[in-house]
C-alpha cells in the first residue's frame, strides 16, 4: 500500500521583498519554517537570471559586418547579436587572404589575465556579487550581471538611466572597452519594455563606425542588473581623406569583379558606404581596417554581397554573403 503524503501547504507573499539579505535577487520570502527552500529556491532563481543574462541580446547592429548604425538617439534596443543566431556577424565573412573570420565566439567564464585588475576594480567599486562571461578572443565581458546596482527612477526616468550608464562607461571604460574613450560611443536606443529598460551604445572611432562594437545596459527594478560589450578593443587604423579615396564607380568596379570571378554570370552595383572600421578578430585581439563597403547583387547563382574595400587603394579585403538559405521538407496530406 502506499501511503499518502501529506500536503505541503506554502504562504506566498504577494510582493518581492527586497532586504539586505537577498536585496537585487528577487527572491520570493515564504518564512521561517522554510529556509531550506528558500535557499533552493533562490539558487534556482540566480541560476535562471545568469542564463536570462548570457542569452540576453544587445542593441542594434549586433553583426560584425554591416551597415552603419543610426547615430540618432531612437531605435530598438532588442535585436539578437550574431554570435547567437549565426548571423552575418562572423560566420559569413570571407577574407581576400584567404579563410574565413572566426565563425563562432569563444565564450569563458575565465577572467582572462589582462582583465583582472579591471574586473577587480569593478567590483570593489560597486560592491555585491557579479559574474561575468567573456569573449576570450578579445578579452571583453560580453556579459556581467550579478546583484545590482541601485539607481533611483532609473527605469522610468530615461534621462537618469542615460546619465548613469555614461558615469559607468566613463567610470569602468577600461574593463568594457579598453583603448577606447567614453566619447567613441553614441547612444542609439533608450527604451522600456516589460519593466526593463535597456540603453544602447555604438562605436566609432575617429568618427568612423566601429562595424560590430556596441555596449548596453539593462535596468530592472531600479537596478543596474546587466552590462553587455560586445566593444573592440584598443582600436587603431588610419582616417582616410576624401581627397585620397577612390571613386564609387571604381570601388563598385573592384567589388564586382572579384564577385565575378567567383562564378557570379552576372551582376549589379549597389550603394558604396562611408568610411567604416572593419575589425579581423584574431585568436586574441583584432586587426583593423579602414574600409568602404559596397553592396553588389548577383545572379547565377543568386547573391547579395557586402564587400569591404581598403578606402585608400581598393585592395581587397572581405567579403559577406548577406543572403542565407536554407532547405527542409513539408510534409501534408492530401
Amino acid at each position: 500500500m502506499y501511503k499518502a503524503m501529506p500536503r505541503r501547504k506554502f504562504l506566498w507573499r504577494s510582493e518581492f521583498e527586497l532586504t539586505n539579505a537577498n536585496k537585487g535577487s528577487f527572491v520570493p520570502t515564504l518564512g521561517p519554517k522554510h529556509e531550506k527552500t528558500q535557499a533552493v529556491l533562490k539558487r534556482l532563481i540566480s541560476n535562471l537570471i545568469a542564463a536570462l543574462a548570457i542569452s540576453a541580446p544587445l542593441v542594434a547592429q549586433p553583426q560584425l559586418a554591416s551597415g552603419s548604425p543610426s547615430r540618432s538617439g531612437s531605435g530598438s534596443g532588442a535585436h539578437t547579436p550574431g554570435w547567437i543566431n549565426s548571423g552575418p556577424s562572423n560566420s559569413g565573412l570571407l577574407l581576400a587572404s584567404g579563410g574565413s573570420a572566426r565563425s563562432s565566439v569563444a565564450a569563458t567564464a575565465k577572467t582572462p589575465q589582462s582583465a583582472l585588475k579591471q574586473w577587480w576594480d569593478f567590483q570593489a567599486e560597486v560592491g555585491g556579487t557579479w559574474r561575468a562571461l567573456w569573449d576570450a578572443n578579445t578579452q571583453i565581458p560580453m556579459r556581467i550581471f550579478g546583484s545590482g546596482i541601485a539607481v533611483p527612477g532609473s527605469v522610468a526616468d530615461p534621462a537618469i538611466a542615460e546619465l548613469h550608464a555614461r558615469r559607468t562607461l566613463s567610470k569602468h571604460l577600461a574593463l568594457l572597452a579598453p583603448g577606447a574613450t567614453a566619447s567613441d560611443f553614441v547612444m542609439v536606443s533608450n527604451e522600456v519594455h516589460r519593466g526593463i529598460r535597456s540603453i544602447g551604445f555604438t562605436q566609432f572611432y575617429l568618427g568612423m563606425p566601429v562595424l560590430g562594437g556596441q555596449l548596453s545596459f539593462r535596468y530592472k527594478a531600479d537596478r543596474l542588473v546587466v552590462m553587455g560589450s560586445e566593444a573592440l578593443p584598443r582600436v587603431k587604423t588610419g582616417t582616410v581623406e576624401n581627397s585620397e579615396k577612390l571613386s564609387n564607380s571604381k570601388y563598385q568596379d573592384i567589388a564586382a569583379k572579384w564577385i565575378r570571378e567567383d562564378g557570379a554570370q552576372r551582376t549589379a552595383y549597389g550603394a558604396v558606404s562611408g568610411l567604416q572600421v572593419l575589425p579581423i578578430i584574431a585568436a586574441v585581439g583584432a586587426k583593423y581596417h579602414t574600409v568602404v563597403a559596397v553592396t553588389i547583387d548577383s545572379t547565377a547563382p543568386i547573391g547579395k554581397w557586402q564587400v569591404y574595400l581598403d578606402a585608400k587603394t581598393g585592395e581587397r579585403v572581405a567579403k559577406e554573403q548577406v543572403l542565407r538559405f536554407g532547405s527542409g521538407t513539408v510534409e501534408f496530406h492530401v
